[in-house]
């Protein structure tokens, strides 16, 4: 069995923002094919992370192993051209990025995996929140980035798009990227196959949804937050390193099969241990094959 390792690292990484620490004793690592979700306050450093994964910030203690391909972003504001289509937009990105082998194939294909092949030639402009949210994935996965960030995806959702949306992340992850999300909306994080909490900068948790709730003493997510000012920030660490001592879940197997999310009233197909890669993943490793 081939031995993975993770598409990103991050062990007890420190961030400073000027004179201020931003960032402090964060820890998590991500397997290709998984789902994760960033949770905390507003304020609470999300943001930050996600600027020192990009590195748009310098490391002050800890270390962090990334891909050494780009890393992916999806802005929470899609930052679109409404009077185009989506293959249009595509074709137009392709292009940019100097990709002329098999563009047609390649549009096709990611257009494919994000589900807009029937809304492929409307205007972007008269497509709804989700599939404009979807045509701003579709532009990443142009690239061949094995980490994709989405900053607040479902923010302007309502719930039936919510659901959708995270039913769609964990069906893009299943297919060997690692996809990291922030997000204020907890209903659904069950999709997740790992949750990290961050409280006043630092990382106070990190293990399944499931864990989760049984960590901070809830009936579900959302409560996390109702628990976090009943403690210090310092007492949460501890609790949290002797949770990871007992769990190992930073340990844990990479194959996301075999630690699943808690059950719901949603099914949910769980992802192969190792999918092939898609049609699009097999054109664009054509298209690098060919230009190396």
């Amino acid at each position: 069995m081939e031995i993975l390792i993770p598409t990103a690292n991050v062990k007890n990484i420190a961030v400073r923002c000027g004179l201020t620490t931003c960032l402090n004793d964060v820890t998590f690592n991500i397997y290709p094919g998984e789902f994760c979700a960033l949770i905390g306050p507003s304020g609470s450093g999300k943001s930050v992370l996600f600027e020192a994964l990009l590195g748009f910030h310098h490391i002050s203690a800890g270390t962090l192993s990334k891909p050494t391909k780009a890393i992916g972003l999806v802005p929470q504001k899609d930052e679109l051209h409404e009077n185009i289509s989506p293959k249009e937009a595509l074709k137009i990105n392709a292009s940019l990025r100097g990709i002329t082998q098999e563009k047609e194939k390649l549009v096709q294909s990611v257009l494919q995996q994000v589900d807009l092949l029937d809304h492929q030639h409307k205007p972007i402009r008269k497509l709804s929140g989700g599939q404009k949210k979807r045509v701003s994935i579709a532009l990443e996965f142009l690239s061949s980035s094995q980490l994709l960030l989405l900053d607040e995806p479902c923010a302007s959702l309502d719930p039936q798009l919510e659901l959708q949306q995270m039913q769609l992340f964990r069906e893009l992850a299943s297919q060997g990227r690692s996809i990291l999300i922030s997000t204020h909306k907890t209903h659904n994080l069950h999709f997740c196959h790992c949750l990290l909490v961050i409280y006043s900068g630092t990382g106070i948790f990190y293990g399944t949804p499931e864990q989760a709730i049984n960590h901070f003493h809830v009936t579900q997510v959302s409560e996390i937050y109702g628990q976090l000012k009943k403690r210090s920030v310092r007492d949460w660490l501890s609790s949290y390193q002797a949770f990871e001592r007992s769990h190992r879940f930073l340990s844990r197997s990479p194959y996301p099969s075999q630690h699943q999310p808690p059950s719901s009233t949603e099914k949910v197909a769980p992802p192969t241990q190792q999918k092939k890669p898609t049609k699009a993943e097999d054109i664009l490793k054509r298209i690098e094959n060919a230009n190396t």
